[in-house]
């Protein structure tokens, strides 16, 4: 954690003269953004570096039925569930309780393929579908992104594309509308990310 980090922490506390309180958010849904969507979802990600703070995930709790919640979760009680499962786990002591969907932790080449391994798996990595992990891009040198299939091993999923034989980097749910299936057995999925060999 960084200083910046800790002094953002500070601030709130002493904009809202309470201390070092927690600041639970909800992520945006998928929705049309021009493409940049990936780069907010992104964003929000990295502001749990700050104390205190955490994450509902909420890409799968709306559809095109409801023009994907107009950028609003459409399905807000699995969002108060999400929020609630934080506050359990970070305030009141619960430590039974898996508050987090799958983060993100190493990315490693094997031959012509990417193994990305996750921490925060809780009961272990499966999908909403229970067909095979989608959303995976991968690329190589070049940074030309083409779609991975990709399979789970354990606490991670090996990617692959017979377009890249050298891959390089990845990148998930890198898309404006994209609701991926990937999650935990606890039903709690995995968020925006990208990576690259030698910057995770």
């Amino acid at each position: 954690m960084s200083g910046a980090d800790e002094g953002a922490g500070r601030r709130l506390g002493e904009v809202w003269q309470q201390g070092d309180f927690p600041f639970y958010f909800v992520q945006i849904t998928p929705n049309t953004y021009n493409g940049t969507l990936p780069l907010l979802l992104e964003a929000q990600s990295a502001a749990m570096a700050i104390p205190h703070t955490g994450m509902a995930a909420s890409t799968d709790t709306c559809g095109p039925e409801d023009n994907f919640g107009g950028g609003h979760p459409h399905n807000k009680q699995q969002i108060g569930r999400r929020l609630a499962l934080w506050v359990l786990a970070k305030d009141h002591g619960r430590k039974d309780l898996v508050y987090c969907g799958p983060r993100f932790k190493e990315l490693r080449r094997e031959g012509d393929r990417l193994r990305v391994a996750f921490d925060r798996i809780g009961g272990g990595l499966v999908t909403r579908d229970e067909k095979a992990p989608d959303s995976f891009e991968i690329a190589g040198a070049d940074g030309n992104f083409v779609p991975a299939t990709a399979m789970i091993e354990g606490a991670s999923v090996l990617i692959h594309s017979d377009q890249v034989a050298d891959p390089a980097a990845m990148r998930f749910a890198w898309k404006d509308l994209a609701q991926p299936n990937l999650m935990n057995k606890e039903g709690l999925p995995v968020s925006v990310f990208r990576a690259a060999l030698g910057r995770e």
